[in-house]
């Protein structure tokens, strides 16, 4: 709800942008010490750790279980390219760890 009532904050509540707000009333809210723990809602890692949490709630209510079948995929081919390698299956070496390495990125976000 707060990325509603203030949309503008959560462009700057991450670390990463130490780029201040250039508007004034956004600048104020965003010294204000009442925001902080608003601020902190707004994280990119909160934001992202709510909307898996929204996600699997969602899926879950429909029967559906708690994961995607697009993240199942992507588990499976990264188990398959271990089991791959791990059997002595030689796999290109430009593709030894390509899925392992997407797998890790969509997985963790």
């Amino acid at each position: 709800m707060a990325l509603l009532a203030f949309p503008d904050l959560a462009k700057y509540a991450d670390d990463a942008n130490s780029i201040p707000p250039s508007d004034q009333d956004t600048l104020s809210l965003f010294q204000d010490p009442a925001f902080a723990p608003i601020m902190q809602l707004m994280k990119r890692a909160q934001r992202v750790k709510v909307a898996k949490e929204l996600n699997s709630a969602i899926l879950e209510s429909q029967g559906n279980g708690t994961e995607t079948k697009l993240t199942g995929l992507v588990k499976l081919m990264s188990w398959g390219e271990e089991k791959l390698e791990s059997s002595g299956v030689s796999l290109p070496i430009g593709e030894k760890t390509r899925g392992r390495n997407w797998a890790k990125q969509v997985l963790t976000g």
